[in-house]
């Protein structure tokens, strides 16, 4: 499980189970009083939210079943809510460019992104021998995320690699702006040649 995933379940545990369940013991994680639960918690939150906190409660039981301390999973047949099916929005190609535009320094990040469909990580991970100018490819091989103040990486989120075409008028300012770079470069870095993390970045561009 990559890093990021166990920071996520963690932080379901801390904020959505453990503040209802850290003192109760699993002999009383009755049907009733999971659902009374799960109810209680989609008063407020995203029906995700609720489900990922099943998940993680329902793990937890599925333990506490193998090692004999219950005779069943009682939240196997809880009541979830319904997710919300909105339909997607996408920015158009003037839209993208006027946000590009307000991105200032991330211009060419915010402008890769939208035009790759790349993800962030994916994005924060190239390195200047990624890129093939002649073939105006992109070759995702890691990704890398923060969490808790440290960067960690790994393969993306599919853990395959894959190639991903850019434009031609994209992929010659790609090419522009790795000149001075050495193989080993982050193809898109901070003024320090650091990693660019979402909320920096997001911070430093628009607000």
């Amino acid at each position: 499980m990559k890093p990021s995933s166990l920071e996520r379940y963690r932080q379901t545990l801390e904020q959505q189970v453990l503040p209802c369940w850290q003192n109760v013991s699993v002999a009383k994680g009755t049907a009733p009083a999971l659902q009374a639960w799960i109810n209680e918690l989609s008063r407020d939150r995203a029906p995700s939210t609720v489900k990922k906190a099943h998940h993680a409660m329902s793990m937890i039981l599925d333990f506490a079943l193998r090692d004999r301390r219950i005779a069943a999973n009682p939240a196997s047949g809880i009541n979830l809510p319904r997710a919300r099916h909105d339909e997607p929005t996408f920015l158009t190609r003037e839209q993208l460019f006027t946000l590009a535009e307000k991105a200032g320094p991330g211009k060419l990040v915010v402008l890769t992104l939208g035009f790759t469909g790349l993800r962030w990580g994916e994005m924060a991970a190239l390195k200047v021998q990624r890129w093939d100018g002649g073939r105006r490819r992109l070759t995702v091989a890691e990704s890398v995320t923060e969490i808790n103040g440290l960067l960690n990486w790994g393969t993306p989120k599919t853990h395959a690699t894959r190639t991903v075409p850019v434009p031609t008028w994209l992929a010659e300012r790609i090419t522009e702006s790795t000149a001075g770079k050495g193989p080993d470069d982050l193809l898109s870095s901070t003024p320090a040649g650091g990693v660019l993390q979402n909320k920096n970045a997001r911070r430093d561009w628009f607000d």
